[in-house]
């Protein structure tokens, strides 16, 4: 490669590295925000950033490889959030339909960019439902850190197939929203070792009670757990009480427990704790 090629190709990487996607969340099914946000300027800051590692590992090889890889991989807080996502939403009464494997797919580049987080997201299917309550379809899930399923009543049986995946060692975002896994669903995936990686929980909406929550507690789950949001349950206060005497609330940055029958006092209380109702 020509040092002129060189000096470009650096160029154009210097310029994507220092205008961080500062604008960007994850977004899922059920945390309030549509899936697919705006045109702004994290989405396009991902485009392009696809875009260019896509180009230069397929023309560029070794130079990507000896010294452009390390240099992206040092910018952490550019990979916070997904570089790409798969919405795997099919067809009611389908069977499902894998995911696209082309060569501009997150497939193709979790293999140039071990360093970038992946999204995969499931929407209610009848089909897909009962594939993953079987457990079938987890092996296209190696590879992403943000998981979401939505309404596919996976229920206890399903989380029971979940935690016996390795896959899920690999995940640090996880929702189901809606899935009624129930009380003994949570403290499967409360006591389960591949799930201890986990920074984020969206369990809203899952028929989940304070019984569901004391084993969670109990089981002294999640030590890496930053995010954790139960909306749309049946958590009363002693629920709440347990998460504040066992301290895990107290290492949440963020804890929702809105659409609960949660008194006035402990709101107060869980506020003052940086929980929101």
């Amino acid at each position: 490669m020509s040092v002129t090629r060189q000096s470009v190709l650096w160029g154009q990487a210097r310029a994507l590295m220092h205008k961080p996607p500062v604008s960007t969340r994850w977004r899922y099914m059920g945390d309030g925000l549509p899936l697919y946000g705006p045109l702004d300027d994290a989405t396009i800051w991902r485009a392009q950033m696809c875009m260019f590692l896509l180009h230069v590992s397929q023309w560029e090889p070794a130079f990507y490889q000896e010294q452009l890889l390390p240099y992206l991989a040092s910018f952490v807080s550019h990979w916070r959030h997904p570089l790409a996502e798969v919405d795997a939403t099919g067809i009611r009464n389908q069977p499902f339909v894998v995911p696209n494997r082309s060569a501009y797919s997150p497939y193709a580049l979790m293999k140039i960019a071990p360093f970038a987080r992946f999204a995969f997201h499931v929407n209610s299917n009848a089909w897909n439902g009962r594939t993953f309550r079987q457990g079938h379809g987890f092996p296209m899930l190696e590879g992403f850190s943000h998981v979401s399923f939505s309404d596919h009543f996976i229920r206890p049986a399903g989380v029971a197939n979940m935690v016996k995946s390795s896959v899920f060692e690999g995940v640090t975002h996880l929702a189901l929203y809606g899935c009624c896994i129930g009380d003994e669903g949570l403290e499967l995936l409360s006591t389960a070792s591949c799930m201890q990686n986990l920074e984020l929980l969206d369990v809203s909406g899952c028929q989940i009670t304070d019984a569901g929550v004391v084993a969670m507690c109990k089981a002294h789950a999640f030590p890496l757990l930053r995010v954790l949001r139960m909306r749309q349950n049946s958590v009363t206060e002693k629920g709440c009480r347990a998460l504040l005497d066992s301290g895990m609330l107290s290492m949440l940055d963020e804890f929702v427990v809105q659409e609960n029958p949660v008194s006035v006092a402990m709101q107060q209380e869980l506020a003052v704790h940086g929980g929101i109702y």
